[in-house]
């Protein structure tokens, strides 16, 4: 009778996994904001130093986490390994005097090893410890609003609830998409009263300068914007002049900083609500406004076509569904073929 073999043996207890998250708060003229709060609530891993984090005189905080382990692939009839570490943040700044910033942080890595000969040299790979920098900046209200201009009641009140603005946004991650640009708002006074002049910064949002592309932007990035204004300051504004600088990323170079568009709208809020009911909504604000530029001169890409006759087409071929026909504006099937 033949001798059973020695059982397998156990395989190595996976490596443990040290990250290294360094946080370093600023104001937005790079200034280090010291005694900021960091609150951090760890998605996947383990913190090895006390929580909450203190930003020291410098505007840095450290946090250690030991990477979660867990397997990436089940392997039959094998010894390979085949490991992920996984360490996930979510963290809440906060400084007197500072609008509040939410964010998410992740690290991965794998561990990969092979049992078969002449794999193991050629494909197996270690994870490591690694470190991240997480650069926040921290913004007052003021910072937004045009030096003076909140010696006004009215801009005060707006200044106020910007905070819930910069939440909403932050918590839905938008503030990586869009951000109020720095000075640029103030309240200033016209015929049917107090409108807002904002700027908003929309960076990487265009593939390419043409009707289409800026129809697009607006559709699904600028929309949502007027949404959201429009439900928290509406009730004290008679209209809106707002620039959005589009960003256009360069598709040479994805890491250069986006080449900025500015798009800016002025209409009254009565106009507004007026459109929300029209087919087509608020798309309509690009065309009929009663002011539009792009970079500077005036835009308006569907007026431009009734000297040739090229409207209707333009809005059924090109615009659609971005565009309908607003009342009384029935399309005749002869004038849509064209």
């Amino acid at each position: 009778m033949g001798c059973a073999g020695p059982p397998p043996a156990s395989p190595p207890p996976p490596p443990l996994i040290q990250d290294l998250f360094r946080f370093q708060v600023q104001t937005r003229e790079l200034k280090p904001v010291a005694g900021a709060t960091i609150q951090v609530a760890v998605e996947a891993g383990r913190a090895l130093d006390p929580l909450p984090l203190t930003t020291d005189g410098s505007g840095r905080a450290d946090l250690r986490v030991e990477a979660q382990t867990r397997p990436m692939v089940k392997v039959k009839r094998t010894t390979d390994r085949h490991l992920g570490f996984r360490s996930v943040l979510n963290y809440e700044v906060r400084a007197p005097g500072f609008l509040p910033v939410w964010g998410r942080v992740e690290l991965t890595d794998a561990l990969e090893e092979f049992s078969r000969p002449g794999f193991a040299e050629a494909l197996n790979s270690r994870p490591r410890d690694k470190s991240r920098t997480i650069r926040q900046l921290l913004f007052r209200e003021e910072d937004f609003f045009e030096p003076g201009s909140l010696k006004d009641p009215l801009a005060r009140t707006v200044a106020a609830g910007l905070s819930a603005l910069w939440r909403s946004w932050s918590l839905a991650g938008r503030l990586e998409q869009i951000q109020p640009t720095p000075e640029s708002w103030k309240i200033i006074q016209r015929p049917e009263g107090p409108f807002l002049q904002a700027g908003l910064e929309v960076p990487a949002c265009l593939q390419e300068i043409s009707d289409k592309a800026v129809h697009e932007a607006f559709e699904t990035e600028l929309i949502p914007i007027l949404d959201d204004l429009a439900g928290l300051y509406a009730p004290l504004l008679a209209g809106w002049d707002l620039t959005f600088n589009l960003g256009l990323q360069s598709v040479k170079d994805p890491h250069a900083m986006p080449e900025l568009h500015p798009l800016r709208l002025v209409f009254s809020e009565t106009y507004r609500t007026e459109l929300i009911n029209r087919p087509g909504g608020l798309n309509w604000l690009i065309p009929l406004a009663k002011e539009c530029t792009l970079d500077g001169k005036p835009w308006q890409p569907v007026k431009t076509l009734d000297r040739l006759d090229l409207r209707y087409g333009y809005l059924r071929r090109t615009m659609s569904p971005f565009f309908a026909p607003g009342p009384n504006q029935i399309i005749e099937e002869d004038q849509a073929q064209k």
